[in-house]
């Protein structure tokens, strides 16, 4: 699973905020849960909230709105399995094409 936190406002939230855990989730066959918080009403910053769990086809399984609390979900294995064989993105990876290396240098 992937987890990212997330601080979308309500202009660049709806627009964005759902669309980018889903593709992520998607094109990596994993599940990914985008945690945003509320800023308190009297902050001045208004927040889209709404943290999502998306599966590794880019389902929404869980959207938390603008509501405050904890989700509960069920990772299963056979989804993951049965994903990345629709969707073999590992298998097409062309390693003959790079090379990965550690450089301790950086």
């Amino acid at each position: 699973m992937i987890a990212l936190p997330g601080a979308f406002n309500n202009v660049s939230g709806p627009a964005h905020w759902e669309i980018m855990l889903r593709t992520r989730a998607a094109e990596n066959t994993v599940w990914v849960a985008g945690v945003s918080g509320l800023a308190p009403p009297d902050s001045g910053y208004h927040s889209w909230g709404h943290s999502i769990l998306a599966d590794p086809f880019g389902t929404v399984v869980a959207n938390m709105g603008r509501a405050e609390g904890v989700a509960f979900c069920l990772l299963d294995p056979a989804r993951l399995k049965d994903v990345r064989a629709r969707l073999p993105v590992m298998e097409q990876r062309r390693e003959d094409l790079y090379t990965l290396s550690l450089n301790d240098s950086v």
